[in-house]
């Protein structure tokens, strides 16, 4: 890929860092990911973000709220 660049959603090893105690597969795949782009010499744009735009849409987005607006709800 000469002259490209390939963004990668990557996350910390979750069980490395607890010692095993914490298994977060989501986390902890992303991270192995990562291992292996690096390895393997690719350039790339990292973001280490858990949660992305596009969650947003449907039942995690904004809902009408009683007042007709439109929010999350507080607890």
């Amino acid at each position: 890929m000469p002259g490209q660049t390939l963004y990668l959603v990557t996350l910390p090893d979750v069980e490395a860092i607890s010692g095993g105690k914490f298994n977060v597969p989501h986390f902890t795949g992303k991270a192995k990911i990562d291992r292996v782009v690096k390895m393997a010499g690719l350039r790339i744009t990292p973001s280490s973000s858990p949660f992305l735009l596009p969650n947003l849409a449907g039942a995690l987005g904004p809902q009408k709220q009683a007042d007709g607006s439109m929010g999350w709800p507080s607890s």
